[in-house]
């Protein structure tokens, strides 16, 4: 069977035409139980489906008692019949008109009879009973509830966190529900939304992509979060520590030799204030360091309009700033990558240990009530 696509915008009559279409495939073959059950028509709301059924209904009720009608029903009802059977004609499928009205009398009858095997409904309806056919392929159980909003749902799930809390004051979601907290506040985010806040952040559970990866988190634990943290602030405050003391030390040569930071190159912002500035900040920064990376080639660390008296001063000092900073730009180079990686790592390991609960609770939920969520079966 070709495919044939209709587009029309809102109110051009799209019911109207996928109804007639409907009937035209129902009244296509004769059946003893009805044509009408090899037909799946898939809506996007009820409205439309309860709409379209209504209609199917009504136009072949219309057909099948087509010479008891009015005259201007008979019009309308003629349009729809000589649409059918021209197409079937042009198929080579010839049937009269009194044959159409007795298989449009005989639909009906069996439409009515079973009704619950009538399938125009909404695509959530559809997924729902054709779920219903695998449960135990899908792992469901007999009896279970789609739930369509996701947002009632993940309402309900941080009243369930927020209860466990409370009442039982876990300490490790509670944890995780404060150090969220401090982010959100960090990141300058209103304190006062921060249940919405949370609420979206946790909608991620929810969503296809996460739900691919999420196998493979099932294996970690809480503990392991926490250690994989735990590991990420060592091989940090390593790489840190070693260029912090490295900062110091090159800065303890110039003191030494009573050299200011802006007797260098670039003055105010040589590379002595780069070096003062992440010590008071405690942590080195991402920088091109072009500057420390030419004087480290060349060994010239001032600049040409510079006094002798303190070109001299810091030319005999120069081997020791060079091998300071070739040992600072090779640690530098060698794990820059690696540091912002686990710094990015660490921001977010308890949000994603925040995303491993909640889903933990998702599923609680689900085995509780019964239930599933719609991006469940996408999963599944």
């Amino acid at each position: 069977m070709s495919l044939v696509l209709y587009s029309a915008s809102a109110g051009s009559g799209k019911t109207y035409t996928l109804t007639v279409e409907y009937i035209k495939l129902a009244l296509q073959e004769v059946e003893r139980r009805g044509y009408f059950r090899r037909i799946l028509a898939v809506t996007f709301t009820t409205k439309a489906a309860e709409e379209m059924r209504s209609r199917i209904i009504e136009y072949l009720h219309d057909i099948a008692n087509y010479h008891q009608l009015s005259p201007s029903s008979q019009l309308e009802i003629r349009k729809i019949m000589d649409t059918i059977l021209g197409d079937y004609q042009a198929k080579n499928n010839q049937i009269t008109e009194s044959e159409l009205i007795r298989r449009a009398k005989d639909t009906e009858q069996q439409l009515l009879q079973d009704y619950g095997l009538f399938s125009v409904m909404t695509i959530d309806s559809f997924v729902q009973r054709l779920s219903s056919s695998f449960i135990e392929e899908l792992h469901l159980p007999s009896q279970f509830e789609v739930l369509l909003d996701s947002n009632q749902l993940m309402n309900e799930l941080l009243d369930q966190l927020v209860d466990k809390v409370n009442q039982q004051g876990d300490p490790v979601i509670t944890n995780l529900l404060v150090d969220f907290a401090k982010n959100e506040v960090n990141e300058g985010r209103s304190w006062n939304i921060l249940r919405q806040n949370l609420h979206d952040f946790l909608k991620i559970c929810l969503n296809e992509d996460y739900l691919a990866i999420k196998q493979d988190m099932e294996p970690l634990q809480m503990a392991d979060f926490l250690e994989i943290e735990q590991r990420l602030v060592l091989a940090m405050n390593d790489i840190n520590s070693r260029l912090l003391q490295l900062a110091a030390q090159f800065l303890q040569i110039l003191a030494d030799a009573g050299i200011e930071g802006d007797m260098l190159s670039n003055k105010k912002n040589s590379v002595a204030f780069y070096f003062s500035r992440i010590i008071a900040n405690c942590e080195f920064e991402e920088h091109e360091l072009a500057t420390l990376r030419s004087s480290a080639a060349s060994g010239q660390w001032t600049a040409k309009s510079q006094e002798d008296s303190i070109k001299d001063a810091v030319n005999a000092i120069s081997t020791q700033l060079v091998d300071c900073a070739r040992e600072f730009l090779d640690i530098y180079d060698a794990n820059v990558s690696t540091y912002l990686l686990y710094k990015l790592i660490k921001k977010d390991i308890k949000k994603i240990a925040l995303l491993a609960t909640i889903t933990d609770e998702l599923y609680q939920y689900q085995e509780d009530n019964a239930a599933g969520s719609i991006s469940e079966f996408s999963k599944r």
